[in-house]
């Protein structure tokens, strides 16, 4: 009996044997590395979800018309953070001069 129990090992053995994927050392099909592309740009987007474009361009209306109040928050926004890109300091002290009375305006 114990030889049975030895054959029955070997068959599971066997079995996880032939379960593992081979490793296939060829160049996969263009058009399923797409698919499975897109299949996981759509899982990330979905995962993500869907948001409204948030137009942050500063763009007013006709002329005569004013400015709405979104227009005026954006560009108060884009003025703001214009520090952080380039020019770091410079509308900061030009701000301060101003209001020093150093520039003659």
């Amino acid at each position: 009996m114990p030889g049975e129990v030895q054959e029955e090992e070997w068959d599971e053995e066997d079995e996880v044997e032939e379960e593992a994927p081979k490793p296939d050392h060829f160049i996969q099909d263009p058009a399923v590395l797409r698919e499975k592309a897109e299949a996981r740009r759509m899982a990330f987007l979905a995962r993500k979800g869907y948001r409204p474009e948030n137009s942050t361009a500063v763009t007013g209306g006709p002329r005569g018309h004013g400015q709405s109040r979104e227009t005026t928050q954006e560009r108060r926004k884009k003025e703001a953070n214009k520090a952080a890109r380039a020019n770091h300091n410079r509308r900061t002290m030009a701000d301060r001069k101003r209001s020093k009375g150093m520039i003659p305006s």
